[in-house]
């Protein structure tokens, strides 16, 4: 029985010192512990993060070019710092600039140091231009096309946030883009905007359901008044208001849904809203009246007697 006591005593004994002998252990060598760990971790770390991380996954990128990605992804941030540092005075006297301006309400100064901020803007964006478009000349055709349908699908996701779209719906969003990217020039702002706007009308009219029809337009009006920071029951009243009001309408034909829109902002405004959060929402302006131009007429020069001249 003694000797079983004097084990066990011994046991305990090992027991409590081992923590501090493995601490000391452990403090003969911390900085190759922390160098493993950063070793292990840059390992582990993915080559490509954000926006390229997605890319890889899209477009199925192989290695050699998630590489050639990640080089000018590092040109990228070399450049874009070099260009922070050289304009970070300008930066800043143009911010004071400005501040004065408005401050002494000097709209030609203003303008002056808008524009000159406008310009170090875009020499700034100028810069992530061409290294967005070096990544894209990395991709194969195959692959531009897949990713320009993703992005498509993103911006409608975007629109559309408090609806989600089931798998077969974001196949037709790509289907609807891909068809209507073949027969629009898309390769200008200006064109890519007339494009993704005939895709909004196309996935609201022929791909949402009524059900998600009615939960954009109803967050599209929640937003309008986000200043008034409604509750809960004043958002279960707005949606009750649009789905009685939009009865009959089509909500598909623009000039209709704005209309409804606006009748539902005046009404939100007067019945829903409580006084306080009334003086935070301005009211809907009135359209203005356009007066109807006048053609200038064209008046012929006043010309003198023509001279006659006689034989």
């Amino acid at each position: 029985m003694r000797r079983l006591t004097w084990i066990l005593a011994g046991l305990f004994a090992m027991a409590i010192a081992a923590p501090s002998l493995l601490a000391r252990e452990g403090q003969a060598a911390p900085k190759k512990t922390r160098k493993a760990r950063k070793a292990r971790a840059a390992k582990k770390r993915p080559l490509l993060r954000g926006m390229h991380a997605q890319m890889v996954k899209v477009c199925d990128l192989s290695e050699d070019q998630q590489k050639q990605i990640a080089e000018l992804n590092a040109q990228r941030a070399k450049e874009l710092t070099a260009f922070r540092e050289e304009n970070k005075a300008k930066y800043e006297a143009l911010r004071e600039a400005l501040k004065k301006a408005r401050e002494a309400k000097d709209k030609e100064a203003a303008k002056k140091a808008w524009a000159e901020y406008s310009a170090l803007r875009g020499k700034k964006n100028a810069i992530v231009k061409k290294f967005r478009d070096a990544v894209m000349e990395v991709l194969t055709p195959e692959q531009k096309a897949k990713w320009d349908q993703y992005q498509a699908l993103l911006d409608v996701k975007r629109r559309i946030s408090p609806a989600k779209l089931t798998a077969e719906q974001e196949e037709q969003v790509k289907a609807a883009y891909v068809k209507l990217a073949a027969g629009t020039e898309a390769t200008t702002a200006k064109g890519r905007s007339t494009l993704l706007a005939k895709l909004y009308a196309q996935v609201e009219k022929e791909v949402l359901s009524p059900e998600q029809r009615t939960e954009v337009a109803v967050a599209y009006l929640v937003r309008r008044f986000h200043r008034a920071r409604l509750t809960d029951e004043q958002k279960a009243k707005i949606k009750a208001a649009y789905v009685e009001q939009s009865t009959g309408v089509d909500m598909t034909d623009r000039k209709a849904r704005m209309e409804l829109y606006n009748k539902l902002y005046t009404y939100v405004r007067e019945q829903i809203l409580d006084e306080q959060q009334r003086e935070k929402v301005r009211p809907l302006r009135q359209p203005r009246k356009r007066k109807p131009r006048q053609r200038k007429r064209k008046t012929q020069a006043a010309t003198g007697p023509t001279a006659t001249t006689t034989e």
